[in-house]
């Protein structure tokens, strides 16, 4: 019998995205692998209990971090079980290897006042490698100010008005037109994504 490899793709969490833990998307993941969706829901279901037992609370992804290896691993590990040994299953963990690996650092362009809200438009957005906050992941955002935190409107530099990075984003009120923004946790996902969209050069790779 030859060998068939199965290749899959579970990104198991985002250490600094705060975003919810999700049964529905780790079972669509691990359905890569060939489980039934039947068994694959099981599967996303027996780890959000085993998680919620070691956590007693609401799992977010910031949480899962701290035990979702070991546990995903460990239920995913003996749902393959059923497959036959000729099999090799490949996984990639993806995201939570990379994250913290890399800073995405934007300078601000200019700031604004509208309709009482305060905007900012940095040197790269939505196009420039910044796309993911619009699915929802949350950045841990640094700055060289230490003024008190107002909601930001954050955006790009293109002309495009779907280029809008962050709303209400709490930040430093004195940020001003020249500043650097530092995204900590921006080492997937970013430059990949970028383009040179409206004619704006694509980010700068510095190895450190």
């Amino acid at each position: 019998m030859s060998e068939r490899t199965r290749t899959s793709q579970i990104v198991i969490s985002d250490r600094e995205s705060g975003l919810p833990f999700s049964k529905g998307l780790l079972a669509s993941q691990v359905m890569v692998t060939g489980l039934s969706p039947y068994r694959a829901y099981q599967v996303a279901e027996e780890v959000e209990i085993r998680l919620m037992e070691r956590r007693r609370a609401s799992v977010t992804s910031t949480e899962l971090a701290e035990v979702a290896i070991e546990v995903i691993g460990e239920v995913v590990n003996r749902a393959l079980d059923a497959f036959p040994a000729a099999v090799r299953v490949i996984a990639e963990p993806g995201r939570f290897l990379v994250s913290d690996a890399g800073y995405f650092v934007c300078r601000i362009m200019g700031t604004a006042t509208r309709a009482n809200k305060r905007w900012m438009h940095l040197d790269a957005g939505l196009f420039g490698g910044i796309i993911e906050t619009a699915e929802g992941l949350k950045y841990k955002i640094r700055t060289d100010r230490a003024g008190p935190d107002i909601p930001w409107n954050v955006a790009g530099p293109t002309c495009d008005s779907i280029d809008v990075v962050m709303r209400d984003e709490p930040l430093p009120s004195d940020l001003q037109e020249g500043d650097y923004i530092y995204l900590r946790n921006a080492g997937a996902y970013t430059t990949a994504y970028a383009s040179g969209f409206n004619g704006f050069p694509l980010p700068e790779i510095r190895v450190i």
